[in-house]
């Protein structure tokens, strides 16, 4: 057992077709999202990634949550629109989902997720595919993805004062850390990209620091 962010990067380097997607248990895609998603990269050879319409549903209660994939899915056509976009995207409309469509392997290869323990490795991955190519989507729901409301089981088993103080506190960290890992973890690559000028590469990196600031001035995350 090498741990599932190693997992990944190992399927990554070793695969060989023309076309690559992670999966897990908990994933079902509709019969049809492949063939739909070669047929998008066959008519449009820029695109780096097609992903679609996602559902995440909670095993124990049913309840469905639709994404809309124009909301964690850039279509901008140029480098620094896209990458803007997808920047001031927010977490809770599913940003680091795109991270089970279909990629371009050969615009991807030599990447990888990172290394075990660090945060939002799928996000930064997204971003860094995005600066090699195109993104495109399905409108159609063709991706599931199953989980267990773990808290929501535990706000019904601890509800008391320090409970909810704690979860509280938990959840603001969480937020920080994750605004932070995200935007030190793509600013420099941003420096990086040699087809964005001066001043593309300047405002990037201060929408990063945007969506560091807007934690504090937002519930949304």
């Amino acid at each position: 057992n090498i741990g599932a962010v190693n997992d990944f990067n190992v399927l990554l380097e070793q695969a060989r077709g023309d076309y690559f997607m992670w999966t897990s248990d908990s994933i079902v895609r509709g019969n049809t999202f492949i063939e739909k998603a070669v047929a998008r990269f066959s008519s449009n050879p820029r695109l780096v990634l097609v992903s679609c319409r996602f559902t995440q549903r909670d095993e124990k209660t049913g309840k469905d949550k639709i994404f809309d994939p124009r909301l964690s899915v850039p279509l901008e056509k140029t480098l620094y629109r896209r990458l803007k976009q997808h920047t001031l995207f927010y977490w809770s409309d599913g940003k680091g989902v795109p991270i089970y469509g279909i990629w371009d392997k050969k615009k991807i290869a030599g990447d990888k997720l990172g290394s075990c323990g660090e945060w939002t490795l799928d996000t930064r991955f997204i971003f860094r595919a995005l600066s090699r190519g195109e993104a495109d989507i399905i409108d159609e729901n063709l991706l599931l993805k199953l989980t267990k409301d773990r808290a929501a089981a535990l706000v019904l088993r601890n509800n008391d004062p320090i409970s909810r103080l704690w979860r509280a506190l938990r959840y603001r960290l969480k937020r920080v850390l994750r605004e932070h890992f995200y935007c030190s973890g793509t600013v420099g690559f941003v420096w990086s990209i040699g087809e964005l000028s001066f001043y593309e590469r300047l405002k990037l990196t201060l929408w990063h620091v945007w969506v560091g600031v807007r934690f504090f001035l937002t519930r949304k995350n």
